[in-house]
């Protein structure tokens, strides 16, 4: 009896050692999986964090993109109204030229500008055909006035001399001021 006493014993101690052994293993285990989950959560969360940080930079660049958008849109609009009032600026020019004493005001005074500029005895000035008699009697008696096809209101003033032009039709005085224009119609319009 003493030896299955002894035996029970060891069997006893062997099913202790291996219940021992079995937890040690079960826990190695859970923390071995606790550790692999909290490492596997750390990397889901580093990726949603990327993905996340990918979208709002994505966002960033679409409305940067429709805010770059909007700002042409409205610069084409700013754009328009200044072309629309250079337009109307030329027409209201055009206008004066049946206002015979307005008309003649103002071809005097790019005569004068003319002359100022060139400083010449004797010009050449172009102007339209049916500005010929006015430009006449504004011009010099030395001054030799003929018709152009490229003039279509106002003058062009030339020292023949020196072969020097002033440009002083309406199209290119308003053309000149295009950019006081649009400043204009900016400051006025869209403050």
């Amino acid at each position: 009896m003493k030896i299955e006493s002894v035996a029970d014993a060891i069997i006893e101690e062997a099913n202790k050692e291996a219940d021992a052994i079995r937890r040690a293993a079960e826990k190695e285990v859970r923390e071995s999986l606790k550790g692999e989950r909290e490492h596997l959560e750390s990397k889901k969360d580093l990726e949603l964090a990327a993905y996340e940080k990918e979208v709002a930079k994505m966002m960033e660049e679409r409305i940067a993109a429709a805010r770059l958008d909007a700002k042409k849109e409205l610069q084409m609009a700013r754009d328009a109204v200044a072309l629309e009032v250079m337009e109307e600026a030329l027409e209201s020019l055009d206008d004066a030229r049946g206002k015979k004493g307005e008309y003649k005001k103002i071809l005097e005074g790019l005569y004068a500008r003319g002359k100022e500029g060139l400083g010449a005895e004797s010009l050449e000035i172009e102007c339209a055909k049916n500005d010929m008699a006015a430009v006449k009697e504004v011009a010099g008696k030395n001054d030799k006035v003929k018709a152009s096809p490229k003039v279509n209101g106002g003058i062009i003033v030339r020292d023949p001399a020196k072969n020097v032009l002033i440009d002083l039709t309406f199209a290119t005085l308003v053309r000149d001021r295009e950019a006081d224009i649009k400043a204009y119609v900016y400051k006025k319009l869209f403050k």
